[in-house]
Formats: structure tokens, sequence, C-alpha cells
């Protein structure tokens, strides 16, 4: 378990104008332990398409009894999921699901700058159907070296844990991870942490998952 506090609960209504594009990239995944979101990448493969979910690796205490799931038009669709990847120490995992149902391209930005507009998208209290889109800024790069955490100012709230931080094009530019809070335990408002798209790709090259943010097919062996 991570020694800062994950990223569990604090709400605030912010004036923002949701993006049906990015909301439609959001799933909420559940575990055994809870719930969280996660951000779907659909890759071309031999199977024709598989899609992945970026998450967060706390989410996971066991690798079983995962899913992750969608509300459209009061439709709920929820397909089985299988972790892939977790990596405890980045808080980074990779789910692959096991429907192609769910599809979806994101688009890959460059790390935000401080004073940059970021818009954050999850599934609010773990709800089906609420995957809401909040608004802030960057507010620090490298606030938790050496973790490399970016501080941003767009409100946090349970169920944020891995959902996915977008820049104005709406471009994929990190994965929230947790939350601030102060001596006393108190919820710092607008004080959250994303994992930057720059750790990101890095870790995920690393261990071998690069084409998820890169323009490669997904590699055969995960297909088996």
């Amino acid at each position: 378990m991570r020694n800062l506090v994950l990223a569990i609960f604090f709400i605030c209504v912010t004036a923002c104008t949701p993006s049906p594009d990015i909301q439609s990239q959001s799933v909420i995944v559940l575990t055994s332990d809870g719930n969280g979101s996660g951000t779907l990448v659909t890759k071309s493969s031999s199977k024709g398409y598989t899609t992945f979910v970026i998450t967060a690796a706390h989410l996971f205490s066991e690798p079983t009894g995962i899913s992750v799931g969608q509300s459209k038009n009061n439709l709920t669709t929820i397909f089985p999921a299988k972790l892939v990847l977790v990596l405890p120490k980045e808080d980074i995992a990779v789910l692959v699901v096991n429907n192609n149902y769910f599809k979806s391209f994101p688009k890959f930005g460059d790390t935000p700058q401080v004073g940059d507009e970021v818009y954050h998208v999850g599934s609010m209290l773990g709800w089906f159907g609420h995957n809401s889109v909040t608004r802030g800024i960057v507010s620090y790069i490298n606030r938790n070296d050496p973790n490399e955490t970016d501080q941003v100012s767009c409100p946090i709230f349970s169920g944020s844990s891995g959902g996915g931080v977008y820049n104005s094009d709406k471009e994929y530019v990190g994965m929230i991870t947790q939350i601030a809070f102060d001596h006393n335990g108190q919820v710092i408002a607008h004080m959250g942490y994303m994992i930057p798209i720059r750790k990101l790709r890095t870790i995920l090259i690393k261990h071998k998952f690069g084409f998820l943010v890169r323009n490669e097919p997904v590699p055969q062996q995960l297909l088996n």
C-alpha cells in the first residue's frame, strides 16, 4: 500500500464543459475491494481489435474478479477484464477486456505545464453512468519527487482513482492516483495528483506495453 493517501473521496462542483468524446473513453473498474475508473485504449491486433484499460494499481489486491462497465442511454454494460500488468510501486495497471463491445481510440498528448488547463474524467462515487468531468489546472510539476506525480486542481472524488486526465485538445495526458490531505487528515481542496503521461509512457515502454501509447499493434503473446 502506498504511503501517501490514495484518491478516495472529495466532491466539488466545478463549472466545466463536459465532452462526450472523453467521457466515452472512461469506464468504471469493479474489483473485490471497491470501484475506480479507467481509460479504454483499443488497438488493432490479429483478432481485429483488442481493448485495454489503463488504470491505478492500488485498486487491486487480488488479480481475479475484475470487470469494467459503462452506462449509455439507460443501458448498463459490464464485461470481465483480466489484469495483465500491475506495478504497485508506480501505481499503474493495465487490464484487457474480454469483449470487443468497448472501442475507444484516445489521442495521447505531451505533459502539460504549470498553469495549463486540464480535465479529469471518472466514475463519481463509483456509480454507473456518472462519467463526470471536472476542470482545473496543473499546479506543480514533480510535487512528490521522486514519484514524479504532478499536482492538479481539478476536483477529485471517490471513484477517481485510475481515471484519465486530458488537455484542452482532448488528449490524454495523465492518470489520477491520489488526493492530498493535511496533517489533521482533512481533504485539501483542489489539490490532487496525477501520474503524467511522460512517466506513464516511459514505464509502459519499459514493461513492454508501449504499444498502448504508440502506433503499434498488440503483441501476439498478449492474445494467447
